[in-house]
């Protein structure tokens, strides 16, 4: 991982695919090169035997160094043959080349990402030659091997601000370059993510839901940290905890019709989850002190998928009268693993028994649509207080709303802003 040399190191590949499938995502970009196989005889079995696609692979090049642009259209090239022989047939709308500037190489760029200002862009001749060779690279691709590419804009590259990124769109071909937008890194970059998805509208071809702490942010500014310290602080860690409102970026999304992948992202260094939590950070699962259990709430949580984790890291924090005690979940297994990361004691293999617990006064549903309602019904009828995240009752009890095409499938997002706002007080 660029900038943070061996820290921590990674996990194995098998590992990660294994998490995103069991937190029941869809689909996964390939990451680093060389991090998961890069033989598509190799690559299949893995993401084929979880039920996982593969939605789009990084580029990351110095576009505006003329001189080597010919070799980053060969490593375009190799990137994009990797995702066409896998696609194969299977296009639905990618998967993606996603072509960024060569982001932390420049110093003072990463020394001031957070807080850009004009003058430490790159002058007009340079942009010309920044442009050119995403083109290049856009349409060799595209020629190639019918796949599209998309640009990310990213903190502590040479195109990281609202205005950088315009002005790299207005000076490529729309037909040829879309815009891979992510709401973290054009948050720390002083830009608002709603605004970002109306003024692109349908150039944004893939997203990246990532959140943003203002209050890292402002620190970051303060101190003066450089990107990665910033990165190593929780910037962008912690998913529906920072002060993004990801319920109108959706929402805006779908005015627009997009039908792309949403990928979520959860940044930190490999290795520093553990110890970013311990020193406090977003997610803690540190025992709360002097809080007093005969007044406080005990929530137990039903359902430790996507939505069901998202909740108990918000409950995991210190909280206005509640307390995470329980998990329940068919897999037993993820609800334990889910347990020990968020400080719950209690671990249910269904929801009648925890529903059956008669130390949890509230409980917070997490499961699927179809059964939604009947565990509704059984908690009344066990007399546990309901903790609602929104009105999802629809049709036979389903979840209402059009759906749109996500790395975890956006259906998901429709109700993604309450679920991330509590409906417990929570304190900061």
């Amino acid at each position: 991982m660029k900038g943070f040399g061996g820290e921590g190191g990674f996990p194995a590949y098998e590992r990660v695919l294994d998490e995103i499938a069991e937190s029941e995502y869809e689909g996964t970009e390939l990451g680093d090169w060389g991090f998961m196989p890069t033989d598509t005889e190799a690559l299949r079995p893995q993401l084929d035997r979880r039920g996982l696609e593969l939605v789009g692979a990084l580029v990351p090049w110095p576009l505006a160094d003329a001189a080597k642009q010919r070799e980053g259209v060969e490593a375009a090239l190799r990137t994009a043959r990797l995702l066409a022989a896998y696609a194969g047939e299977r296009r639905r709308g990618g998967p993606f080349v996603i072509l960024a500037d060569d982001n932390g190489a420049d110093a003072v760029r990463t020394k001031l990402a957070g807080r850009i200002r004009p003058e430490q862009g790159l002058s007009a001749k340079q942009r010309r030659h920044f442009a050119r060779g995403a083109g290049l690279i856009a349409r060799a691709v595209l020629d190639e091997t019918g796949l599209r590419t998309v640009f990310h804009h990213h903190c502590a590259g040479f195109v990281e601000t609202p205005e950088e990124t315009e002005r790299l769109l207005d000076a490529t071909a729309p037909e040829v370059l879309g815009l891979c937008f992510d709401t973290g890194h054009w948050t720390y970059a002083g830009g608002d993510p709603v605004d970002g998805v109306k003024r692109f509208g349908e150039r944004v071809w893939h997203v990246h839901f990532k959140d943003c702490h203002d209050h890292i942010a402002q620190r970051a500014r303060h101190d003066g940290w450089d990107y990665f310290t910033a990165v190593r602080n929780g910037i962008f860690y912690g998913l529906g905890e920072g002060d993004i409102d990801f319920a109108s970026v959706l929402g805006d999304l779908r005015k627009r019709n997009y039908s792309g992948w949403i990928v979520v992202e959860d940044e930190l260094p490999p290795g520093m989850g553990g110890r970013w939590k311990a020193h406090g950070g977003t997610g803690s699962t540190c025992a709360r002190s002097g809080s007093d259990p005969m007044r406080n709430v005990r929530i137990g949580l039903i359902g430790a998928g996507v939505m069901g984790r998202i909740h108990a890291r918000c409950l995991s924090r210190d909280v206005n009268g509640g307390e995470l005690t329980a998990i329940a979940d068919l897999n037993h297994e993820k609800a334990g693993r889910c347990a020990d990361e968020f400080g719950a004691t209690g671990v249910h293999r269904d929801d009648a028994s925890l529903l059956a617990d008669t130390s949890i006064d509230a409980v917070l549903i997490c499961t699927p649509g179809n059964t939604y309602a009947n565990v509704i019904e059984a908690a009344a009828q066990a007399g546990k207080h309901l903790l609602r995240e929104t009105d999802r009752l629809g049709p036979g009890g389903g979840r209402p709303g059009a759906r749109c095409r996500g790395a975890r499938r956006s259906e998901t997002a429709d109700w993604l802003q309450p679920a991330l706002r509590s409906s417990i007080s929570r304190s900061s």
